[in-house]
Parts: C-alpha cells; sequence; structure tokens
C-alpha cells in the first residue's frame, strides 16, 4: 500500500506472487484459470509465467477505451460535487476509499 492506497500493480502482484504461493499449498500444479473483467489482468499474466491447463476469460479488459475513460472522470467529478459519497457511505465503512481503488 502506498499513501493508503492500492499500488496500481496490485493484480500483477496477485497473479505472480500470491496465486502461485496458494497454487502450492494447495498442491494444484496446473490449474484452469478462469477471469472475468478486471479479474482477466490476473489471469493472463499468471498464464504466461507457468504452465495451466486453461484459461477461461469472460468480459476481458485487455485495453482501455475512450468511453471508460470518459466514464471514469465523469464519475471522479459526480463523486466530488455532488451527493455520491454519501450515498455510497451508507454501503462501505470508507466510501472515498472505495471509490479510489
Amino acid at each position: 500500500m502506498l499513501s493508503g492506497r492500492a499500488r496500481v500493480d496490485y493484480m500483477h502482484v496477485e497473479a505472480l506472487e500470491v496465486l502461485p504461493e496458494l497454487l502450492e499449498r494447495l498442491g494444484i500444479g496446473e490449474p484452469v484459470l478462469v477471469g472475468h473483467s478486471d479479474g482477466v489482468r490476473s489471469a493472463y499474466p499468471r498464464a504466461m509465467n507457468r504452465s495451466v491447463r486453461g484459461l477461461v476469460v469472460m468480459a476481458p479488459h485487455v485495453f482501455v477505451e475512450d468511453i471508460s475513460v470518459k466514464s471514469i472522470a465523469e464519475a471522479k467529478t459526480a463523486f466530488e460535487s455532488t451527493t455520491l459519497a454519501q450515498k455510497l457511505g451508507r454501503y462501505h465503512a470508507d466510501a472515498a476509499k472505495t471509490f479510489r481503488e
């Protein structure tokens, strides 16, 4: 963690450090990795660095689209200038941290 925020490369850390340790502890040699959305970003690097039996990807985010960048900017503006933070606060202990991450 840096400054209370998740590392930018946290998905790669999960894929290249955490997942191999978990698989080793469970005695799984050639897993079938399943990734959905941003989770695919964890599955891809893992598959590239070790033998896997299969790789299932669903709605993978493998490139950044202009619409996504625009939507993120709009959501940030809404979070900072409307009651969105209070609304999220009903469901999250730290709405600002949840929103940033």
